[in-house]
């Protein structure tokens, strides 16, 4: 077969003119042909895609209450008597001078802050798991069986051709 095969003809027409090396097989000796195969293997990594930023800002306010207050006043009344002074208590000093001395109170107010705890807010982070598609091209390998002696070969679980592949 002296046929010209051009550069662009499929590979498997160029190597059938090829010249194979003769690998010789004892009887009772196997040739095994390991066929290969690309497996996709998914590898994940974790990368920081931003942030949530929390601040807490102090606002001040005018706040107006309102206090009840107590206080206290003195009424100095007359009242018109008309007895005898012979009825007058013993501790009693007529014509002297006499002083007294008589409390008056008022509360007043302070205001006075102290923090309560009027809120709170709970942060946390959640995961959540989500399925993406993505897609690989892999590779496998195919075993050709050509039987150039034209003999019926007999693979095990298949018919007896020309050419298997498998």
């Amino acid at each position: 077969m002296d046929a010209y095969k051009p550069a662009n003809a499929p590979l498997r027409e160029r190597e059938k003119e090829a010249t194979w090396p003769t690998t010789e097989l004892a009887e009772g000796n196997e040739l095994r042909v390991p066929l290969m195969e690309e497996e996709v293997v998914v590898q994940k990594a974790t990368k920081e895609t931003g942030a949530v930023r929390i601040h807490k800002n102090v606002v001040e306010e005018e706040r107006q209450v309102t206090v009840p207050l107590r206080r206290e006043e003195v009424i100095v009344e007359r009242t018109p008597i008309n007895r005898s002074a012979t009825a007058m208590p013993a501790d009693a000093h007529p014509f002297e001078d006499q002083r007294f001395a008589i409390p008056v109170h008022e509360e007043e107010f302070e205001l006075i802050k102290r923090p309560v705890v009027k809120e709170e807010v709970c942060v946390r982070r959640v995961s959540h798991e989500e399925q993406r598609a993505a897609t690989a091209t892999v590779r496998h390998e195919e075993l050709e069986v050509e039987d150039t002696s034209r003999r019926a070969t007999k693979l095990p679980g298949e018919y007896s051709t020309d050419k298997k592949i498998v």
